[in-house]
């Protein structure tokens, strides 16, 4: 049974500003990477610990295509996943919980 994903309030603030840089660019790759996410948010419900952790008990799951990283956090006991950002790979990683 897949795990519940829950976005933090940042993972929310980081998806809108993807989400309106590439409606500005092209609606089509807007839609592609929200396919693209879902579909590893998907990955993710379904297998919560195949990402390695990136730092403390933070992991890191790679989107394929689009240069964007999901950091994510695993609760056992509630069977949640918690998304606490979506992140551009070139961007400081400490930054990230900042």
């Amino acid at each position: 049974m897949p795990f519940s994903v829950i976005f933090a309030k940042r993972a929310n603030q980081d998806l809108q500003e993807i989400l309106d840089y590439y409606n500005r660019e092209s609606p089509a790759t807007s839609q592609a990477f929200l396919r693209e996410l879902i579909a590893s948010i998907d990955f993710v419900a379904e297998n919560p610990k195949a990402s390695p952790i990136a730092f403390a008990k933070v992991r890191k799951k790679v989107l394929p295509k689009f240069p964007f990283n999901i950091y994510y956090s695993v609760k056992e006991k509630k069977k949640e996943v918690v998304v606490a950002r979506i992140w551009h790979h070139k961007r400081n990683p400490s930054a990230i919980m900042g």
